[in-house]
């Protein structure tokens, strides 16, 4: 419909009252039976894209059900045993996943017997360690139980643990995060693949990371020590490079088990220096020293 087309251009564009008489414009055109999917899809658009909240679509919480269960048989084909990297980042199944996510994470919002049912049955039925996460999210938000072995197969994926773990703060209920994913070093795996999938940087999720050593810094004024995590990483076996394209990467430090600097990686191959060598170059590469190994070559 123009009319919608023509509203939704105003909630982007304009702002204030506005962006409010857009919003309430298309709330109207979705209580309309001709025109209810297309406002509402558009709703949850702008919703996507932060020009409306969540609270402008309550009201509306079965069209938006529907709507998931239409993208949840659309999604649920893709769901592989085993996660792959090559299979959540294919561009065809990454069209599906992302309003998926965004439908799920809606659903979070809404109260209602059926909604929460659909969001139990997207925890158990789908593999995707994301869709998982978002589903346990939505959850928790609602205020509904999620047990420990239905948060694990998230929090057990670097692909999707530092996102759960941050949510989860942000909820104040970081408590049910199991408390091996919740180390300190699991952590940094997951935050600094998460740095590598940034189009900058890798462009994709490692398929395996694994932790090669842990260096302690000194301590700040009295403060705790901090801790330095390095890992090698790899997209997936390649035989024909070197070391079999592993690559070596940093993240931290941290401090009480809280990051306070940021991951990092030169996407140089692992065996091209040694590990003392790439924390030297990777973690003090802006602070005009190098790492020094004592006795003790766990520290730094």
């Amino acid at each position: 419909m123009e009319e919608i087309h023509f509203v939704v251009r105003q909630a982007r564009e304009k702002t204030g009252d506005e962006r409010r008489n857009a919003i309430a414009q298309l709330q109207k055109l979705a209580f309309e039976d001709t025109s209810r999917e297309e406002a509402v899809t558009a709703l949850f658009n702008l919703w996507r894209e932060n020009f409306a909240v969540s609270g402008d679509l309550a009201a509306f919480a079965p069209t938006v059900l529907q709507k998931w269960k239409r993208t949840y048989e659309r999604v649920k084909p893709f769901q592989q045993e085993i996660v792959t990297i090559e299979w959540v980042m294919d561009d065809e199944y990454a069209a599906v996943s992302g309003e998926a996510e965004h439908l799920i994470g809606l659903l979070g919002y809404f109260s209602g017997e059926e909604i929460g049912h659909s969001l139990r049955e997207a925890l158990h039925h789908l593999t995707d360690p994301s869709l998982r996460m978002v589903a346990i999210l939505s959850l928790v938000r609602r205020g509904d139980s999620v047990t420990p072995e239905e948060i694990e197969p998230a929090a057990a994926s670097h692909l999707s643990r530092i996102y759960l773990w941050e949510q989860l703060q942000d909820l104040g209920m970081e408590s049910l995060m199991p408390e091996r994913w919740a180390a300190p070093e699991e952590l940094a795996a997951s935050d600094l693949s998460r740095w590598l999938s940034h189009p900058h940087e890798l462009h994709a999720y490692p398929e395996e990371i694994e932790l090669m050593r842990i260096y302690t810094l000194p301590e700040e004024e009295e403060g705790p020590e901090a801790y330095v995590y390095l890992f090698r990483f790899r997209e997936f076996p390649k035989p024909w490079e070197p070391g079999e394209g592993w690559m070596a990467g940093v993240a931290g430090p941290y401090r009480d088990g809280r990051r306070v600097g940021s991951p990092w990686s030169e996407l140089r191959q692992w065996d091209s220096m040694s590990p003392e060598e790439h924390v030297g170059m990777l973690y003090y590469r802006n602070r005009g020293s190098r790492c020094e190994t004592g006795d003790d070559e766990s520290e730094c």
